[in-house]
């Protein structure tokens, strides 16, 4: 199976029926550029087992994000945010948006937050996409960044966002209460758009730095606690929080293609 991965995420499952858990590991596979080949795989991350897909997207996957309460992902294309149950792939809405790059869910306060490549972080209710509709409430605007272009928010609701600041990446934090940013990490090499959000609140960056796919982590309030380095990736393209380490996406270090 040949995948163009651009997004995934995970969490760990229960099958009760057995009282064994699995990890299941959703990827965003944009195929061949069509409709029909646009997909969400669905696999059990810590075997590699595939579990079957859903989807035929009418435009790039750019962003998903789990919803694990309702057993719902959301997958954001080009201009459309589809909701489906992650464990029969039923489709429960589709709603039609502006551009999206990266999003997460505040389980505090039920928000989608959301990012659009620009200076701008704006939010929706999980209510209201309840009832099929978004609109859209501004977070704030961050003047000092040139492109905000993912963004994960924490457990403790702290939003870890990748953007560009005068030409260099950065990975930068903004606190609760929003007032301004409590504190900035120099990124080193290239972030996307993909934030992984894990357990304990922790979230995971995916850049390419020096010819290598890295993850950088944060725990829950934000503060940087390391990386880790995929040797066998000359790209990081996307990330998902394991319930023990993380996944990451790239370019194959010895086939680029």
């Amino acid at each position: 199976m040949k995948l163009r991965i651009f997004a995934l995420v995970s969490l760990l499952t229960l099958v009760s029926a057995a009282q064994a858990s699995f990890e299941l590991l959703l990827v965003g596979d944009n195929g061949a550029n069509t409709t029909p080949t646009r997909r969400m795989h669905r696999f059990d991350g810590v075997t590699g087992t595939y579990l079957g897909a859903f989807g035929n997207f009418d435009s790039d996957i750019r962003a998903v994000v789990l919803r694990q309460a309702q057993n719902q992902v959301l997958i954001q294309t080009a201009n459309r945010l589809f909701i489906h149950n992650y464990n029969t792939g039923e489709l429960i809405n589709d709603i039609g948006t502006a551009t999206v790059t990266s999003m997460s869910i505040n389980t505090t306060n039920n928000y989608l937050y959301y990012v659009n490549g620009g200076q701008n972080i704006l939010r929706t209710s999980l209510a209201q996409l309840d009832l099929g509709f978004i609109s859209p409430e501004l977070v704030l605007t961050d003047s000092g960044a040139t492109s905000i272009s993912s963004i994960g928010v924490t457990g403790s609701g702290y939003l870890v966002t990748g953007q560009v600041r005068g030409g260099l990446g950065y990975e930068y934090k903004y606190s609760p209460t929003l007032v301004g940013s409590t504190s900035s990490y120099w990124s080193p090499g290239v972030v996307t758009n993909q934030v992984g959000v894990g357990p304990n609140g922790r979230v995971g960056q995916a850049i390419t730095y020096s010819g290598r796919g890295y993850v950088e982590r944060y725990d829950a309030t934000g503060n940087y606690t390391g990386d880790s380095i995929a040797l066998s990736l000359s790209t990081g393209i996307a990330s998902a929080a394991g319930h023990v380490g993380d996944y990451l996406v790239g370019t194959d270090y010895n086939n680029a293609a």
